[in-house]
């Protein structure tokens, strides 16, 4: 999108009125964004999901700034809106994982002798205050990391928007603690 806004701004400088350059740029944005801002948000393999993934802050930047062009704060929300949801997302795999027990012989299974898992049934896992203690770690130290993570696209991308900081701090507040409480 960046480079057909500057081709057409090229365009404008060599064979139009200067004049024209600003109602040409609100078209493109109008008919190139505008209608497909969800369709890039969650773009497989390179929406923001992705983006956020692996870090990519220069593309999440370049989508913040491309998306700030929509008028009437249409691709700013649309922006806000998602990166919450993938927020919500992150965190709620964070409180599934942490009530997950731990793998191996420690998970608390009772076993006889040999490895069999005693009784008829379903094993009951048993909880011991070490699982217990090593779970709660693991949740806040990974709730602390999809902090971390988001603080630093927020200044690193997002300008340090506070918008935008106002939609990560809600959800993290939120989502993470609400449901582990």
């Amino acid at each position: 999108m960046e480079k057909r806004l500057a081709e057409e701004s090229d365009r404008t400088a060599h064979y139009l009125s200067t004049l024209t350059h600003t109602q040409l740029q609100e078209l493109l944005v109008a008919e190139l964004l505008t209608p497909h801002l969800d369709a890039i948000l969650h773009m497989p393999g390179s929406g923001l999901v992705t983006m956020v993934d692996h870090d990519r802050t220069s593309d999440l930047s370049r989508m913040y700034n491309l998306f700030l062009r929509v008028p009437s704060e249409l691709g700013k929300d649309a922006l806000r809106f998602a990166l919450r949801a993938d927020v919500e997302d992150r965190g709620k795999a964070i409180n599934d994982s942490a009530n997950e027990p731990e793998p191996g012989p420690s998970a608390g299974v009772d076993q006889d002798m040999e490895g069999d898992v005693k009784g008829k049934g379903k094993a009951k896992p048993t909880s011991t205050p070490s699982a217990a203690l090593s779970s709660a770690l693991r949740w806040v130290q990974d709730v602390l990391d999809l902090k971390d993570k988001f603080d630093k696209i927020l200044d690193d991308a997002f300008g340090g928007d506070k918008a935008v900081q106002t939609s990560i701090n809600l959800v993290c507040r939120l989502g993470c603690v609400s449901e582990r409480d």
